[in-house]
């Protein structure tokens, strides 16, 4: 399951996340040209497939920035991708602030059915740039959950904890149905907690 992927699993699994458009990048100028100049965005891009040699990780985006600047930058965005010679899609959803962010990393150790399930979550204050690019962690959790998906034991100091475990719990039980995994997999989920709810936004196996 790559970015792309991941963005359409979140969707068909229903699982909370922003109130975003998904579409490829060529058809994209409709939807950009119609964003309000003085409203924040944030602007995510994937590419439908992915290798070691042009992969999906650290592919541009904007984060927090208004509708007029979007626009002024999408062209830069068409051109990165059309050196890349990649169907791109874009995803674009209101800007939002997080109180606190952080990424759910669940190990399966085989069949999902069949096996437990480590899950360590990482997060910071504020945005998840402050974890995924300045490496500011504040918090840390790890449970371990049955093969029944029941949680056998688990260290946590996570504010809202008792929430984001009810979240990680329907996840997995949505993924272990659902999703088709062989052999021992990691799945990546990146998640943010707003003045609201928690919201998830990016999902992969690893």
């Amino acid at each position: 399951m790559n970015k792309l992927e991941g963005f359409y699993q979140i969707e068909k699994l229903k699982i909370k996340h922003p109130n975003w458009t998904i579409i490829r990048m060529d058809l994209a100028d409709p939807i950009i040209k119609n964003l309000k100049d003085n409203i924040y965005y944030t602007v995510r891009t994937a590419v439908a497939q992915s290798s070691e040699k042009k992969n999906d990780f650290w592919l541009p985006r904007m984060v927090g920035v208004t509708g007029k600047k979007v626009k002024e930058e999408f062209i830069k965005f068409k051109e990165h991708f059309d050196e890349l010679e990649e169907e791109t899609y874009i995803i674009i959803y209101p800007y939002f602030k997080a109180v606190f962010s952080g990424i759910i990393h669940l190990i399966f150790e085989s069949n999902p059915i069949n096996s437990t399930k480590t899950i360590i979550v990482e997060a910071c204050d504020g945005s998840l740039w402050n974890l995924t690019e300045h490496g500011l962690k504040n918090y840390e959790a790890r449970v371990v959950m049955s093969n029944t998906n029941e949680i056998m034991s688990e260290k946590s100091d996570i504010p809202h904890w008792q929430e984001l475990r009810g979240e990680i719990k329907d996840i997995v039980k949505k993924i272990s149905s659902e999703v088709k995994i062989i052999g021992r997999t990691e799945i990546r989920i990146e998640w943010s907690f707003t003045d609201q709810s928690f919201i998830f936004y990016e999902m992969r196996t690893i």
